[in-house]
């Protein structure tokens, strides 16, 4: 008689079980397709995001620079800025690429009066020429 109530026992856990993990499983999936029906967020705010390696080391910031613009950094595994993108004091657009020692030897951005210039410098910004002059 013993194992008849044994077996009765064991047969009411497993039912208790069953029925336990079937609502676990529809409760997975009911927040599932809540979380799904939510979507994406329209619009994530921050002052600043950064890119960084497995070993934390920044490898590029979207930020805003001291006039209250846009600015793009792209950084070595040194840590050395070696592109930067944003504006400059008249309001235009310009992409600068420095090389190891953080200097500029390009710089590609437009003029006051609209025309656009791309700048190749010696890597110790002594001698800088127009490559193209603007339109």
């Amino acid at each position: 008689m013993e194992t008849e109530a044994r077996l009765n026992r064991l047969e009411k856990q497993c039912r208790l079980y069953r029925n336990l993990f079937l609502l676990a499983g529809l409760a997975a999936l009911a927040l599932a397709g809540l979380g799904a029906a939510q979507g994406q967020p329209p619009v994530i705010k921050a002052r600043r995001f950064e890119v960084v390696n497995a070993e934390g080391r920044r490898l590029a910031t979207l930020h805003h620079t001291n006039d209250g613009s846009g600015g793009l950094t792209l950084y070595n595994q040194q840590g050395r800025a070696l592109i930067q993108a944003g504006m400059n004091r008249q309001g235009h657009g310009v992409l600068e690429v420095l090389n190891a020692a953080g200097r500029p030897v390009l710089d590609v951005y437009a003029e006051p009066s609209g025309k656009g210039v791309v700048m190749v410098c010696d890597t110790r910004r002594k001698q800088c020429r127009n490559l193209v002059p603007g339109p």
